[in-house]
């Protein structure tokens, strides 16, 4: 596994409508334990149950961790979209809760965590399940390139990302399963 140094370019489009916007992903922070939706909150890390594409469990699934609840909720609707079953955590907590629990065909993860570090997340979910992992981080740098090759991050993209390079990442490394 390899870490695509295409993913690492700043996204431009040079066919309008092909590209999803390069813009600054949002910023709305899940770590306060806001429910991403207008369920009543809870004392629990924010976890949001699978939002399924298809009535049948024969569709893959994805497991998105990010503290930005507008940046994961755009994840999933465009995951499920494609007919991918999508379940999103806000905490690293909430994410390794999720991933106990369920069987997962794909992690993407923000790499920095209110309460870790999305990098100890794969760690963690690959004692648990073998799957293909994808890193949007806000964090740039040698060190973060290093620390995500290293535990095995198949795909690195450096916010402010392409979402529409993010969707491609995951549906060839779905593909390859």
């Amino acid at each position: 596994m390899s870490i695509s140094a295409t993913a690492l370019e700043q996204p431009t489009s040079d066919r309008p409508g092909t590209d999803l916007p390069a813009t600054d992903l949002p910023t709305k922070d899940l770590s306060t334990n806001e429910p991403p939706t207008n369920e009543p909150p809870t004392n629990e890390p924010p976890t949001k149950e699978p939002q399924s594409a298809t009535s049948t469990r024969l569709a893959p699934r994805a497991l998105v961790v990010d503290d930005h609840v507008d940046t994961a909720e755009l994840f999933q609707m465009l995951l499920i979209k494609k007919g991918i079953d999508v379940v999103i955590a806000g905490t690293l907590e909430a994410a390794l809760a999720a991933a106990r629990s369920n069987k997962f065909d794909i992690l993407i993860s923000d790499i920095d965590l209110p309460d870790g570090s999305g990098c100890d997340l794969l760690e963690e979910v690959r004692r648990l399940q073998t799957l293909p992992a994808i890193a949007v981080s806000g964090l740039g740098g040698e060190n973060v390139l290093k620390r995500c090759k290293a535990v095995g991050f198949d795909e690195l993209f450096v916010k402010p990302a392409s979402f529409q390079r993010v969707l491609d990442a995951t549906l060839r490394l779905l593909s390859e399963r």
